[in-house]
């Protein structure tokens, strides 16, 4: 799965976001790890929604997504 990223620099901070799951934000001193935060936030937010959906009684189906 790709995922798009948005990255700004901010004085010596850069701050970005995660275009295909909202709220994944993050920062860092570089780029590199400003990306590796939102990475993270993005793959954690992803789990949280999936157990909810779980514990709402969702029906719920996982797969794997081919890379475009």
């Amino acid at each position: 799965m790709k995922l798009t990223i948005v990255v700004n620099k901010d004085g010596s901070l850069f701050g970005g976001y995660c275009v295909e799951v909202p709220g994944s934000n993050g920062q860092g001193e570089t780029e590199e790890e400003c990306v590796s935060d939102v990475i993270e936030a993005a793959r954690l937010l992803l789990e949280y929604r999936r157990e909810e959906a779980w514990k709402e009684g969702r029906h719920v189906l996982v797969r794997e997504m081919a890379d475009a």
